[in-house]
């Protein structure tokens, strides 16, 4: 049973050969048919040219999967290390390169997608960038469109990790030179109000010396005093008048305001220039000729009141005057000179900060900047784009073969099919 079984299913073509076989001409005649619509369909089809260009990424581009991991999500890939040459087939058929093309073209993003072909060939490195079109000019323009539009992407887009960092370190510039301009200009305001001289930076009571100076005045001040009432005792004892200045004398007063002045510049130039300076010397010079000048003043006012009055009592009052203009003075100014030495060295410690971190950070964006350029993708035009001479879909051969194999395949079909029987009226069955 078993072998009658497989014999059973054991199928013998030679019987549909026989047929095919017998019915030859009528296989022959459908391969003519279908080879005639095959030229016919080639003859009617609409010719279209392609033009080419041949990309070279270098080899051995320091840095450069690490420059291009930025671009992964763009194109679709990994998180790991970018291929560069997949980076450059990925930005040619992205849409924003698509977009670009249709803009300066008369095709939609749509069209585009299905006119544009790249072939890879990873062993040589090399990316072909192939457009088809009904005419030779515009696959040729749409190629050259294709590449002016992976130029401006690669201009554009952020292709490396120190391009991005050159571009984040750029506006930390912009905006650390903000703040270093914010804070010298709240250090010179300040400057402007103080009233003391300002103390020497990262030594915040460097000039805190009103208060030593305030004592030197105050014992000057009682010497001239107590010198003064023995000049005035003195002139009592000979029966001379010892007249005394009263305050609120214009004549008198103008000199407070020189003496303030002096003072104040000779503070400035012992805290900045040192005691022995040129300028200290010149200004206690100038404070000396202003109490001659002030000594001057004070025996014209007193011989005014009593022109017998004693010359050593004028001059010692006149000494008398400009101490106590200036212990007033220092007494104000050791007052506020703590409260301003502190602000002023907390202004200048925030500009320093502020300077010290502005050039770090220059000196990492310069870096960053120079990284980016050694980073960026480089490719090369290994071929110009160019176009083919003949058309790249008509070929009477293919399509004659093709339609012809069709329709001899469609005669076969037609040649094994049984014939139709029909019951007669009668008592036979007859063919047809």
């Amino acid at each position: 049973m078993s072998s009658l079984a497989s014999e059973s299913d054991v199928v013998d073509i030679r019987p549909y050969l026989m047929r095919v076989w017998r019915k030859k001409g009528l296989v022959i005649c459908c391969g003519l048919i279908g080879v005639l619509a095959g030229a016919a369909y080639n003859f009617q089809l609409r010719p279209l040219y392609r033009s080419s260009t041949v990309l070279l990424m270098p080899l051995g581009d320091s840095g450069l999967g690490s420059a291009l991991s930025g671009l992964a999500p763009f194109i679709g890939g990994s998180s790991g290390p970018a291929d560069p040459l997949g980076v450059l087939i990925g930005i040619t058929q992205s849409r924003a390169s698509l977009e670009y093309i249709s803009k300066r073209s008369d095709r939609t993003i749509k069209e585009l997608d299905g006119m544009l072909k790249v072939d890879r060939d990873t062993g040589a490195n090399q990316a072909t960038i192939n457009f088809t079109a009904p005419s030779k000019e515009e696959s040729l323009k749409l190629t050259k469109l294709s590449l002016e539009a992976i130029s401006t992407l690669y201009a554009t887009l952020n292709v490396g990790s120190a391009t991005t960092t050159a571009n984040v370190l750029e506006k930390q510039v912009q905006q650390r030179t903000k703040e270093v301009e914010e804070a010298e200009g709240a250090l010179l305001a300040f400057q402007k109000t103080m009233k003391t001289v300002p103390p020497a930076p990262g030594q915040p009571f460097s000039g805190v010396t009103y208060g030593a100076r305030l004592q030197e005045v105050t014992i000057e001040l009682n010497r001239a005093e107590q010198a003064l009432r023995a000049a005035r005792q003195t002139a009592s004892n000979r029966a001379a008048p010892s007249a005394t200045v009263p305050s609120g004398i214009p004549e008198i007063e103008k000199w407070r305001e020189k003496v303030t002045d002096l003072e104040y510049q000779l503070r400035i130039a012992e805290n900045t220039l040192g005691p022995t300076s040129t300028k200290v010397v010149s200004l206690k010079r100038d404070i000396a000729v202003t109490k001659t000048a002030l000594q001057a003043a004070t025996k014209k006012y007193l011989q005014s009141v009593n022109l017998t009055v004693d010359d050593s009592v004028a001059q010692l009052e006149a000494n008398r005057l400009m101490l106590s203009w200036q212990r007033e003075y220092l007494q104000t100014m050791s007052n506020v000179e703590p409260g301003e030495a502190i602000q002023f060295q907390k202004l200048s410690a925030e500009l320093a900060s502020r300077y010290k971190l502005l050039e770090t950070i220059r000196i990492q964006y310069e870096g960053a900047r120079t990284n980016a350029q050694v980073d960026k993708v480089r490719y090369n035009i290994l071929t110009p784009p160019f176009s083919e001479e003949e058309d790249v879909n008509k070929s009477y051969l293919r399509f004659g073969m093709i339609f012809g194999v069709l329709g001899g395949l469609i005669g076969c079909v037609l040649a094994l099919r049984e014939p139709k029987k029909r019951r007669s009226s009668g008592s036979g069955e007859i063919d047809f």
